[in-house]
């Protein structure tokens, strides 16, 4: 079986990366598959605000069954706009034709786009991925490439055989407003690739301690210098985060409980640390802050005056990872995701979860996360001041997450589905 995938963030910190890398990654355990891969030539540029991660030992993995292809993105060019001016002479001919001898060229037996565009005339059957709808139901918080994106699925889709969609939710949400047909959609969830819930996160192992006291970036705070804290992860700031990742509500709801502790005389601080996949810079802190929110940049993140919010920039992958198992668990107040992947590797970590009542987070957490109103930050900040005073809560919470993430989210299952759904289209 041969695939050709276009998979612009590849290399990209955050969210759209892991799961560009999850699908190489799940799928190289399958002997029969060869791939082509297309990436941007310069995703530094591409994605300025976004961390850069390195894929050598993913490419080391596959071998000679995966050719990377970088291309020469015109600047300025969407990512949105149809493949074919772009990609289509390179698809029509990504592998050597096995029938004839000499240097005839083929088609592939089928080609995978992420990131909402495709090819309006294939050679192959074609899956698109869609990650979510936040471009449809806050177009304008996307300018023009909510529209652009639309147009480009009206051009593709007689052409489209599968809309790969990581929820059901999202995909729902797609199918609801007449987008595409049910029947032309797949759900396939995130697997955990980097994070294995069947070996127990010790935090008194030596290579934890390691890593909490090694400095997160260049000359940044060591996660032990941090102190106790609970971890909320958001992306790179687009101008969506402030009402999408939903990080004021959940602040101010910690000031009014901090308020009232105070108050009654049994006020314990917990510490907020908010770990960012893209560039700290005064939009970033404008985007995740409530209005008056005061505190100062040191050792390259911000510290509010009181000490209990902290926002880092952005953080490799290891060292993110290494943050969040560090922390007394996750609170993911985000109001809308396509997935909601810190919840799962919150969970694999066999941490506690809190998290909003919202979109496709209640699908993927199960019964394994406390879900609260999005608008209830104060209810986010009591169960996170509970769960501090409760280890055995805690702990029954991380026991949940960690079933849960074995009997859902695992490589194999990824790669079954995946590779169910390539046969099925190259079959049909």
């Amino acid at each position: 079986m041969r695939a050709f995938f276009f998979l612009p963030h590849l290399e990209v910190s955050g969210g759209l990366g892991v799961h560009c890398r999850m699908l190489l990654e799940a799928l190289c355990g399958a002997g029969d598959l060869e791939l082509v891969v297309a990436v941007t030539d310069q995703p530094g540029l591409l994605f300025p605000k976004s961390g850069i991660e390195g894929i050598n030992e993913i490419l080391k993995t596959w071998g000679n069954r995966l050719r990377l292809v970088r291309v020469d993105w015109p600047l300025g060019r969407s990512l949105a706009l149809p493949l074919d001016d772009l990609l289509g002479s390179m698809i029509q001919t990504a592998f050597p034709d096995k029938t004839n001898s000499g240097s005839a060229t083929t088609a592939p037996d089928l080609c995978l786009s992420s990131y909402y565009t495709g090819f309006i005339d294939p050679p192959c059957p074609q899956i698109v991925v869609w990650h979510d709808s936040g471009f449809l139901e806050h177009p304008e918080r996307f300018g023009d490439a909510a529209k652009i994106r639309l147009e480009t699925h009206a051009k593709i889709l007689p052409r489209l055989d599968t809309l790969l969609c990581i929820s059901e939710d999202s995909r729902d949400r797609f199918v609801e407003r007449g987008l595409v047909p049910l029947e032309k959609t797949r759900v396939i969830w995130h697997c955990l690739t980097d994070i294995d819930p069947n070996i127990p996160f010790e935090p008194s192992h030596h290579s934890a301690q390691t890593a909490k006291n090694l400095p997160l970036y260049q000359a940044g705070p060591t996660i032990a210098e941090l102190g106790d804290f609970w971890f909320s992860p958001v992306g790179a700031a687009t101008g969506f985060n402030r009402s999408r990742k939903n990080l004021p509500v959940l602040v101010n709801g910690m000031r009014k409980w901090a308020e009232e502790r105070k108050k009654e005389g049994n006020y314990t601080p917990v510490r907020l640390l908010v770990a960012s996949t893209g560039v700290l810079d005064e939009q970033m802190i404008a985007d995740l802050l409530p209005h008056g929110e005061r505190g100062t940049l040191q050792k390259g993140c911000w510290i509010s005056e009181d000490g209990a919010l902290v926002l880092l920039p952005n953080l490799q992958r290891q060292r993110f990872l290494d943050c969040m198992a560090a922390s007394k668990g996750v609170v993911y107040p985000s109001r809308h995701e396509g997935f909601g992947l810190p919840i799962i590797e919150a969970m694999a970590f066999g941490l506690p979860v809190i998290a909003a009542r919202a979109t496709s987070i209640p699908e993927v957490a199960g019964n394994a996360a406390i879900l609260v109103d999005p608008d209830d930050g104060f209810g986010m900040a009591r169960e996170m001041a509970r769960l501090s005073n409760d280890p055995n809560a805690s702990a029954r919470l991380g026991i949940l997450g960690r079933e849960r993430t074995r009997t859902h989210f695992t490589i194999a299952r990824a790669q079954s589905e995946l590779i169910l759904l390539f046969k099925d289209l190259i079959k049909s």
